[in-house]
């Protein structure tokens, strides 16, 4: 099979590789990494030589499975580089990889982009399990895997280690592709059909269903990467897998209530839901439901190769509990822990139950309420029950790393959830958690990278947008952030999760006066506390008094509440009041810091991480034993103008 001689290291991809003569040292190295890897790669024709479509390059093109694109400022400027751009996109080939900050050119800026911005063209990239994957999936679409021979294979010198990890890399991708395209139950990805509810048929109804294929449209990657989804049209006389049945209608109230329901061939109701919205939020109602829908087409696309498969009533509910759970990203639900405690009930060996369950129970709490130690355990067993049935599905790495996230091994959930990812590289859920976990030990350029992806597979998802929102905001890069709140407002005007986001964006890092428009203009949903408000007005006026002013207010906000200490430590740290932070530090709970370890790493705490002091709480953090174990240091230790050394300060304490 496929996938067995992936794993053997057997199977081999053609490769065309397009670039800029001047980016030529890192696409050589790429090359080198991905021959390797047990690639055929054509990368070595001068772009600058010869006709622009001379026969050697049409010939490899034409032979190629996947064409990977390098993006930098002199590819796309490069005429030769955007024809075979064109061609693989064409072709649906195309890899599209940034090596420099750059804008891809038109009509390229709609496809995902695997990032080699940071790599030096030394060692390997942390992407190159995600380049190698997609190769696989493009790999199984296009072409017979094909051996290379025994002397090809002994001019390959590349490490033991790397080569088995990308053997395991590639052969978990290609069955990840299996799974996601229905190969296993012998169809094509699923047909959905959306169309207005006889219901409440009215022009609301019809234009709701028209600009839901518009926002479901927008799932390029992941599970739902190929669905085919379509209006009602009467001479389509194709029977879909799915009809989507939504509605309209007007409240008693002067509210707006949404529907939605999922109709199998049978035109068996197999999930429904509803929204309710102020009539003035219509955009709401339509971003909830275009969200709920993604998610539960996700799940179903999930259920093929589900062990046993769900059917009847227990599809039903499983549809329920998966689309809600993946819609909220994870986040503990009542109705959706309930859903999945009635799975475990009525199949108890269906792994995805009491994965879920796990998953739900791990996020509940903080360390010193009451029942956490209580709840914790139960899904350490329910974790044990999910791992003896599938110890490799989706939710059990989501389920055992948010487990880990709650003491100082930082490093088990990363090494985890980078193992996650590459067995189910469509997954948004994992990539969120990565870019959590990444950032409780400072590593922010990578969060950005995980968050990122989290948006892309699930861009409809107001969990994954303030994740990356707030991702590019804490690796510094504002700008960045407020344009993808823009670009959401274009798509959602006047959403609550995009205010929201704004609010909380411009409370500490943008415009605090923005801020307070925000909060004064949505004052249904916003709720602003006297220490916030106090925080916005000493941004706006900057003096002693004001300062003062807002940190006894958060002073005052700890007091009351000792879970409060980060939100005071912040306010010290964006005022620089170094010496007030450390001694809070001192005496504050270790528990609350240690699980909020990621405020120390944003743009505001850069007085905080300035002062070599800092080094000393880290290590009594335990973020020193896992920088010094891993080799992977925060981002803020490579700053030029930090005054210290990380790596000689942390070698002062012992692991």
């Amino acid at each position: 099979m496929l996938c067995d001689r992936f794993a053997r290291g057997e199977a081999t991809a053609h490769v065309f590789l397009s670039y800029a003569r001047s980016d030529i040292k890192k696409a050589k190295r790429l090359a080198d990494l991905l021959t390797s890897a047990g690639h055929s790669v054509w990368w070595d024709f001068q772009i600058d030589a010869g006709a622009r479509f001379g026969d050697a390059i049409n010939a490899a093109l034409n032979d190629a499975d996947a064409v990977i694109v390098l993006w930098s400022r002199a590819s796309v400027e490069s005429s030769w580089v955007l024809d075979e751009a064109a061609a693989g996109r064409d072709s649906n080939r195309l890899i599209p990889v940034l090596i420099e900050e750059v804008e891809p050119p038109l009509g390229f800026r709609q496809y995902q982009c695997i990032s080699l911005i940071d790599w030096s063209g030394r060692g390997h990239p942390s992407s190159m399990p995600r380049i190698l994957s997609t190769i696989a999936t493009l790999g199984s679409r296009h072409s017979e895997p094909k051996p290379i021979s025994a002397p090809e294979r002994k001019k390959v010198a590349f490490s033991r280690r790397w080569a088995t990890l990308i053997a395991f890399a590639l052969a978990i991708a290609a069955l990840a592709a299996i799974a996601w395209f229905y190969i296993d139950s012998g169809a094509g990805p699923p047909s959905v059909l959306i169309v207005p509810s006889a219901s409440a048929p009215s022009q609301q109804s019809s234009a709701l269903a028209d600009e839901l294929v518009l926002d479901l449209g927008r799932f390029q990657e992941g599970p739902l990467r190929g669905i085919s989804i379509r209006q009602s049209d009467q001479r389509d006389k194709d029977d879909p897998d799915y009809r989507i049945e939504v509605g309209v209608r007007n409240g008693d109230n002067g509210e707006l209530r949404g529907d939605a329901s999922m109709l199998n061939r049978h035109h068996e109701i197999l999930w429904a839901t509803n929204v309710d919205v102020a009539a003035s939020r219509a955009t709401d109602l339509q971003q909830q439901l275009a969200a709920q829908i993604g998610s539960v087409l996700a799940c179903s696309v999930r259920v093929p190769s589900m062990r046993p498969r769900p059917a009847g009533e227990l599809l039903k509910l499983y549809l329920s509990g998966c689309a809600s759970l993946y819609g909220s990203l994870g986040q503990p639900q009542n109705q959706t822990y309930n859903t999945f405690k009635q799975i475990t009930v009525e199949q108890p060996d269906l792994a995805d139950g009491w994965a879920g369950l796990a998953v739900l129970e791990a996020g509940v709490g903080d360390v010193g309420d009451p029942g956490y130690a209580a709840t914790r355990g139960l899904a350490v067993e329910h974790l044990r029950r999910a791992k003896q049935l599938n110890p490799h599905l989706e939710l059990v790495y989501a389920a055992e790393t948010r487990l880990q996230s709650a003491g100082t091994n930082y490093a088990a959930p990363i090494e985890a959830l980078e193992r996650g990812v590459i067995e189910y590289p469509g997954s948004a859920l994992l990539y969120y958690d990565l870019a959590a976990a990444n950032q409780r030990i400072g590593r922010i350029g990578d969060s950005v990278d995980a968050a990122q992806n989290a948006f892309l597979l699930d861009p409809l998802s107001a969990g994954a947008l303030s994740s990356y929102v707030y991702a590019l905001t804490f690796s510094g890069n504002l700008e960045a952030a407020k344009k993808e709140l823009e670009q959401a407002e274009r798509t959602w005007p006047g959403s609550e999760s995009i205010e929201t986001t704004r609010y909380y964006f411009n409370l500490r890092y943008g415009d605090a006066a923005e801020a307070s428009r925000v909060a004064r203009d949505n004052s249904e949903f916003i709720s602003q506390s006297s220490a916030q408000q106090a925080l916005i007005a000493a941004r706006i006026s900057p003096t002693e008094a004001n300062k003062d002013r807002a940190i006894a207010a958060f002073q005052a906000a700890y007091r009351s509440n000792p879970s409060e200490v980060l939100n005071l430590l912040q306010a010290l740290g964006t005022f620089a009041r170094v010496d007030e932070a450390f001694a809070v530090m001192r005496t504050a709970p270790t528990n609350g810091l240690v699980a909020n370890s990621d405020s120390f790493f944003r743009p505001n705490m850069r007085s905080i991480r300035a002062d070599v002091r800092f080094i000393a709480e880290a290590n009594r953090l335990g973020l020193t034993r896992v920088w010094k174990q891993t080799g992977k240091w925060p981002d803020f230790c490579a700053d030029p103008q930090l005054p210290y050394d990380c790596k000689k300060e942390a070698a002062k304490f012992a692991d």
